[in-house]
């Protein structure tokens, strides 16, 4: 890791990389020292990022692409005003839980509802995956909602719902479309944007949230794959700091592959070859899954393009 950095409320630092990195903030030091972005925020996906400091306290960083984090050692730990670090996760203050009942108290900050467009610049070519490049390289049609931290669509180290299976292996979104129906009150809207027809196209789609469903995910799959797919989750659209609606909550955002877990096939066109038991969804990378048949061993993963939310009127 970086050496921890001590800083004035209202400084700048810039973190200076370009393409093929990111930046992700930490909820807590134990999700910083185990490199875990279950919960982590995305700040900013292609570099250069300045952040600005707002607010006295310890806050931690750290790149989310491949195993940056854990074995390159990209992450760093911001003190503002020189606080002291926080020890331990598990304290007598249970940040968790804390972090959990204030975004929930301070979701309601912002009022109204809010329309947001999301832009997917895809950019799947053969420089993206060299290895078993297919001819027919597409993205299935786009699932994408807005809702509560009750409703979860996909995420890391979790089993996948039907909906999420169905939808990465065969592009089908119908259990999908229905898992959303029955989430009720915890959904504010689904969208369903078209599939592409190559690998190299843009697709816009305009969204609604409220003051209590601002998260946003979307997913869409890797077509031909076994079950691997693209996507974002629980981007969060309100700044509970300042009660306003953000203007970018996302820009330039990478979209890096993910395995549902539900097919052990290792390349793009590999017939079918269920998992059995099932296991918990995967971000694809070089070494994961860690076999020499798969079309990503051995090469760092590359993003298969961006994504960018903005206000919409």
């Amino acid at each position: 890791a970086y050496d921890p950095i001590t800083v004035d409320v209202g400084d700048s630092i810039t973190f200076d990389y370009g393409f093929g990195h990111n930046v992700y903030k930490f909820n807590n030091k134990a999700a910083y020292d185990a490199c875990d972005f279950d919960d982590a925020e995305l700040k900013q996906g292609n570099g250069p990022y300045t952040l600005t400091v707002e607010k006295e306290g310890v806050s931690y960083y750290g790149c989310e692409v491949g195993r940056h984090c854990a074995s390159g050692g990209m992450k760093i730990i911001i003190d503002a005003n020189g606080e002291k670090e926080e020890n331990d996760a598990n304290d007598d203050n249970d940040d968790d839980d804390a972090i959990a009942s204030d975004n929930k108290d301070e979701s309601s900050k912002c009022e109204g509802s809010q329309r947001y467009q999301l832009e997917f610049n895809l950019n799947w070519t053969q420089a993206t995956t060299p290895r078993g490049f297919p001819s027919n390289a597409h993205f299935s049609d786009f699932v994408v909602a807005t809702h509560n931290r009750d409703y979860i669509m996909w995420r890391t180290g979790e089993l996948a719902s039907q909906g999420i299976v169905e939808l990465a292996e065969d592009g089908t979104t119908g259990t999908l479309s229905n898992e959303l129906e029955d989430a009720g009150s915890d959904v504010k809207m689904t969208k369903i944007g078209d599939e592409t027809e190559t690998g190299v196209e843009t697709r816009k789609i305009s969204i609604v949230a409220d003051n209590s469903r601002s998260l946003l995910s979307a997913a869409s799959m890797l077509a031909p794959s076994p079950d691997w797919f693209i996507g974002i989750r629980d981007v969060e659209l309100c700044d509970r700091k300042t009660g306003k609606w953000k203007t970018n909550p996302l820009e330039d955002a990478n979209l890096f592959a993910y395995d549902s877990g539900s097919d052990s096939g290792p390349s793009f066109t590999s017939a079918n070859d269920p998992t059995d038991p099932v296991v918990e969804i995967f971000r694809l990378d070089s070494d994961t899954p860690d076999e020499e048949e798969s079309d990503f061993f051995g090469r760092e993963a590359l993003p298969f393009g961006t994504v960018s939310v903005s206000q919409k009127a």
